[in-house]
Order: structure tokens, then sequence, then C-alpha cells
């Protein structure tokens, strides 16, 4: 992110940066949360299956992801990725993030001359394909 030769690369590595970022604070991505400290030997297996509460109990500390947690990460990750942008200066990085953000929408409205773009006019195909 700091230390690229090139702008394009540079940018681009904040984008995945904040991808990953996004990610960690996920629910989905709990087990790589290592900012929420050591967490010892919590892991070891316990075979309790009729104890309702016990993964409330145990693991409870995993998903205590709140919504003003989960909207503050949304900002985060929207502010990154704007600036990754940014940062970018050709045409071709540009499309191949919007690309890693599923935008292809974008890449073909914004950026139709890239090689991103036309290896999506060669490889993407919709239901007049299977008829």
């Amino acid at each position: 992110m700091l230390t690229a030769p090139t702008a394009d690369e540079r940018g681009y590595a904040r984008l995945m940066f904040a991808l990953g970022r996004r990610n960690s604070f996920e629910q989905c991505w709990a087990l790589t949360q290592y900012w929420r400290g050591w967490i010892g030997w919590r892991f070891l297996p316990h075979l309790d299956y009729h104890s309702t509460t016990f993964y409330e109990k145990n693991y409870g500390f995993l998903y205590d992801y709140t919504y003003e947690m989960a909207q503050e990460n949304e900002r985060t990750f929207n502010r990154e990725i704007m600036t990754a942008m940014q940062i970018m200066t050709s045409d071709e990085m540009r499309a191949r993030a919007e690309y890693v953000l599923m935008n292809l929408k974008t890449i073909a409205k914004k950026y139709p001359h890239t090689q991103v773009a036309q290896t999506l006019k060669t490889s993407c195909d919709n239901w007049k394909n299977w008829l």
C-alpha cells in the first residue's frame, strides 16, 4: 500500500487491504478477529449437545457484532474504496478493481475499452445463450 512502485499498485493494494479488513470484522470471519485478544484454550472441543446456552456462554464473544459496528465497518470500507480508486491512475487497474468488487455493469459502462471488459464480453453468458 505504501511502497509499491506505481500508483496503480498502491491503490490496488489498498483495495485488497480494505476488503480483508472489512471481512475480518464481519461475523462470517469471526475466527480472524485477532483484535479481540488472545482466546487461549476456549476452542478445546466440548461435546455438550444438551445445553442450548453452551455456545452463547462460551463463544458469544464471536457473535457480538452489533448493528452499529456493522455500519461503522461499512462506512470505513466505503471510504477506503473511494481512496483506493482515487489513487489508481489507469482505467485498466480501475476496471480490475471494479471486477474484484463485482461491479460488472460499471466496467461495461465506464471501462469498455479495457482488457477486463474484453474478458467479460467473451466469458459472460446470459439466458439467450441457453435457448
